[in-house]
C-alpha cells in the first residue's frame, strides 16, 4: 500500500555529537524502517513511536507518519504528516518531490478513509465534505507528478469525492439549483451587499430547506442585521445529525446570554463569537480555566447574563471571596444571584469551619447600622480636615525660618494653634471611624483584618472576608 523510501538523506537524524538518547533512538529506529518495509505497519508504528518518543527527529516523524496512516491509524498519522510538510520546506527541491508525494498519498488515503467510514458519526456529511475539499487540494498538487501505475488509484479517489467538492452536495437537480444561489449570495457578500446576500439565501433555502450551509450562512447574515432571534431560527433549523458544535453553542449564546440591546451589526457577531469562545472553555472541563475565560469574558462585555453565569461558577467551584465579589458588580449593573441567600449562608458556614471566611452583615434598615455608616463617614471626615490642618502645620513651620521676629511670634501662635486643631480634629475622626467599623461589623467581628469586601447582599449591607 505505501512504498518507502529507502534513503532521506536531507533529513538529519540526531546531532553531530549524538546523545545516548540518539543512539537507542537510531537503534529503534532502524528496526521500525525495516518493519515498514516490509508492511508490517502496526509493529513498526510501535517501534517508531519509541524512538521518536526518544528523539523527536522530522526523520522518525515522516516515517513514523506513514507507519500510522498503514496502519489506519489516521488521526494520528495526519496529525504527524501535517506537520512534516512543514519540515520538507527546508529539503532541497529535487528531494523535496519524492517526499512530498510520499507524505501527500499517505495523508490523501487516511483522508478518504475518513471519508468512507463518516456513517459511524453523526455529523458524516459534513467530515465527507471537509476531508474531501482537503483532498481536492492535494490531488490537484499531485496530479502531473504522479507515475502512471497510480492511475487507478487518482480515478478512484477523484470519482469518490466528485459530490463533496462543493460547499454541499450538488448531485440532483434541486441541490444545484440551490447551488447557484448560494454561490450569488457569496458574489453578493464580496460586494458587500448584505441584503441581496440575506435574499439570496432565503430563495435557495426555499428550495433545499434543510441545508446546514446554507442555514448557517444564513444565521451568521441575521444575527449582524436583525440580532439573535432571526439567528436562532436558522441554526435551531439545522437538523440534529448534522448540528456542529458550534451550531449549539451559538444557540446557547443567543439563549442564555442575550446581547446588551446596544449591540448590533459587527459588534453582536464579536459578542456572540466571544461568548462561543467561553462556552467552548468551559465544555473543555477545567474550572480553572472556565472561570478565566468568563472573568475576561466581563472585562469586554460587562452583562448581567455573563456576570450571573460568572458568579454560579464560583460558587460552585467554592471560592466564596471570589464569588462575593462578583455579586457586588453584578448587582451594580441591576442584577441579583441565583439563590442568594442560601448561598451566602452557605459560603459563612463552610468558611468558619474550613477558612475562617466570615460575612458580617447588617440590614440596611436598622439604626444601628445607619449610626454604623454616619459615624464611619463623619470619622473619614474629620480625618481629611485634620490632615488639611497638619498640612498648614507644616507650612508654618517652613515660613517662620526666615521671617523676623515678630513675624515669628505670630506664626509660632498660629502654629501652636494648628498642631491643637490637627491632634484634636484627628482623634475625634478616629474615634468616629472606629465607632462606626464596631456597629457595621457583626458582635463577633474582626480580630484580625486578612483583607474584607464590602457586602451588599439581599437586604443586607456589610463585609466579607478572611478575619
Amino acid at each position: 500500500m505505501i512504498a518507502v523510501l529507502t534513503l532521506v538523506t536531507t533529513l538529519t537524524l540526531g546531532q553531530q555529537q549524538p546523545s545516548p538518547e540518539d543512539d537507542a533512538a537510531f537503534e529503534i529506529y532502524q528496526v521500525g524502517r525495516q518493519l515498514l518495509e516490509q508492511g508490517q505497519y502496526e509493529e513498526a508504528a510501535d517501534k517508531l513511536s519509541q524512538a521518536y518518543a526518544l528523539l523527536q527527529n522530522p526523520q522518525i516523524r515522516f516515517h513514523l507518519g506513514l507507519a500510522f496512516a498503514g496502519a489506519t491509524r489516521c488521526d494520528e498519522a495526519i496529525t504527524l504528516l501535517v506537520e512534516v510538510k512543514e519540515d520538507l520546506e527546508s529539503v532541497p527541491r529535487r528531494q523535496r518531490r519524492r517526499l512530498e508525494q510520499e507524505r501527500a498519498r499517505a495523508e490523501i488515503d487516511c483522508r478518504l478513509h475518513r471519508a468512507k467510514t463518516a456513517d459511524l458519526r453523526s455529523d458524516s456529511e459534513d467530515v465527507r465534505l471537509s476531508e474531501c475539499q482537503r483532498i481536492s487540494d492535494d490531488l490537484d498538487a499531485l496530479s502531473e507528478a504522479l507515475p502512471l501505475d497510480e492511475g487507478a488509484w487518482y480515478r478512484e479517489t477523484v470519482a469518490y469525492c466528485v459530490p463533496y467538492q462543493t460547499a454541499f452536495r450538488t448531485e440532483t437537480a434541486v441541490q444545484r439549483a440551490a447551488y447557484r444561489l448560494y454561490e450569488a449570495a457569496q458574489v453578493a457578500l464580496e460586494s458587500d451587499d448584505s441584503a441581496r446576500a440575506i435574499e439570496l439565501y432565503g430563495k435557495a433555502l426555499e428550495i433545499l430547506p434543510n441545508e446546514p450551509v446554507l442555514l448557517r450562512d444564513m444565521a451568521t447574515l441575521q444575527l449582524r442585521s436583525g440580532g439573535c432571534e432571526p439567528a436562532l431560527a436558522a441554526w435551531r433549523a439545522i437538523p440534529a445529525n448534522r448540528q456542529q458544535d458550534k451550531d449549539r453553542r451559538s444557540t446557547q449564546a443567543c439563549e442564555r446570554f442575550p446581547p446588551p440591546t446596544p449591540l448590533t451589526g459587527p459588534a453582536l457577531g464579536a459578542y456572540i463569537a466571544d461568548v462561543v469562545e467561553a462556552l467552548a472553555v468551559e465544555e473543555g472541563g477545567d474550572s480553572d480555566e472556565t472561570i478565566n475565560a468568563w472573568e475576561a469574558l466581563t472585562d469586554k462585555h460587562p452583562s448581567v447574563p455573563i456576570w450571573t453565569h460568572l458568579t454560579d461558577l464560583l460558587y460552585q467551584a467554592e471560592r466564596c471571596p471570589d464569588y462575593l465579589r462578583s455579586v457586588i458588580q453584578l448587582q451594580a449593573l441591576g442584577g441579583e444571584p441565583s439563590d442568594a441567600e442560601a448561598r451566602e449562608q452557605r459560603c459563612r458556614q463552610s468558611g468558619e469551619e474550613e477558612n475562617g471566611l466570615r460575612v458580617a452583615t447588617l440590614a440596611p434598615t436598622d439604626s444601628t447600622s445607619m449610626w454604623g455608616w454616619s459615624a464611619l463617614g463623619s470619622g473619614l471626615v474629620a480625618l481629611s480636615v485634620s490632615g488639611y490642618f497638619v498640612a498648614e502645620w507644616v507650612a508654618i513651620a517652613n515660613t517662620s525660618s526666615a521671617a523676623n521676629e515678630a513675624e515669628k511670634q505670630r506664626l509660632g501662635d498660629d502654629s501652636e494653634t494648628y498642631s491643637i486643631l490637627a491632634w484634636t480634629v484627628g482623634t475625634v475622626g478616629v474615634g468616629l471611624a472606629g465607632v462606626g467599623l464596631s456597629l457595621l461589623l457583626s458582635d463577633d467581628g474582626p480580630t484580625e483584618f486578612g483583607g474584607t469586601v464590602p457586602w451588599v447582599g439581599e437586604g443586607v449591607v456589610g463585609a466579607a472576608g478572611r478575619f
